[in-house]
């Protein structure tokens, strides 16, 4: 507990990455960056584990290591609920590649859900009222995307067809998976969870700018050239807390993993706040520990970590 803190910028991380292992099962690094000081002295009951840059790797998949030592912790008797701005469809193909059964947080924080085909706890929805043709004009001069995602599980996007080609494919395949908008203006108009503008490059930083031309909405960087728009109030750490106490639990008993400023709502609150090595140093500033990198199975070791703290 000891250790000082040491926090590499994103760049030096290469530099640190262990070599591969012949079994993966066994790989969970220890590197330098790792920090840990005094926290709670109450046992954790529950983890909020946030998905892009925390539970999957770089290459937006799952470990073998990562999913083992989910597994475990569950068998450890410690709750667990992923926490994502993804969509609740998504979330549930997700649980049944790996084989588990959660609550979940989705589009971030826009909805609680008590399991994979559960009950839904919570909901909030956002209409665009008089920003539509405004937002819309916005993306469309600044060659963004946006994806409205709705309670339905339904998704649809608007983008100019420059701007699909020049996707990565694995990005492309997502929009492409969605609807297609072809009357935006008519199309947003119901109420929706949450709606992206994607692949915004230096515009991404223009979230104050967005927020000050559309009040009304709340904006928030997701990482990934993305910022996100919902009713203003929602976000990660609000249906943490709704959850929380639909359970029973004390926030003091709560730890939550996450990459990105939008988790920083739910680090903030919680008894053990983990930030991955991965995080910017905005997210970093508000944990107890700092884990490995996403590439080194942070969110395993932190896990591991807690069912050992729970032990003591």
């Amino acid at each position: 507990m000891g250790m000082s803190k040491t926090i590499l910028h994103q760049n030096e991380f290469i530099d640190h990455l262990p070599n591969k292992m012949e079994n993966p099962l066994h790989y969970i690094t220890e590197p330098e960056q790792v920090y840990m000081k005094a926290t709670t002295n109450k046992q954790i009951k529950l983890i909020a584990i946030d998905l892009d840059g925390t539970f999957f790797n770089s290459e937006h998949k799952t470990s073998p290591v990562t999913e083992q030592t989910l597994k475990e912790t569950l068998s450890a008797g410690i709750q667990v609920i992923f926490s994502s701005g993804r969509n609740h469809i998504y979330m549930k193909t997700l649980m049944d590649e790996i084989g588990v059964d959660l609550p979940h947080i989705s589009s971030g924080g826009a909805l609680l859900v008590d399991s994979k085909d559960g009950d839904t706890l919570y909901y909030r929805e956002v209409s665009l009222n008089g920003h539509i043709e405004n937002i819309v004009s916005w993306a469309k001069s600044n060659n963004t995307g946006l994806i409205g995602e709705y309670l339905d599980g339904s998704q649809v996007w608007f983008a100019s067809n420059d701007f699909i080609e020049g996707l990565a494919p694995g990005i492309r395949e997502y929009y492409q998976n969605c609807t297609q908008s072809l009357d935006p203006v008519n199309d947003y108009a119901n109420p929706f969870l949450k709606m992206s503008m994607n692949q915004l490059g230096e515009r991404v930083y223009d979230a104050a700018e967005m927020k000050a031309m559309f009040p009304g909405l709340h904006f928030v960087y997701s990482g990934y050239n993305c910022v996100d728009m919902t009713c203003v109030g929602v976000n990660k750490g609000n249906a943490l807390k709704f959850y929380a106490n639909h359970v029973g639990l004390d926030l003091s008993q709560i730890a939550a993993i996450g990459d990105q400023t939008n988790d920083i709502p739910m680090l903030e609150i919680v008894g053990l706040p983990i930030a991955m090595g991965n995080a910017p140093d905005e997210v970093k500033s508000f944990a107890e520990w700092i884990a490995p990198t996403n590439d080194e199975n942070g969110a395993a070791w932190a896990m591991k970590k807690i069912i050992a703290f729970n032990q003591k």
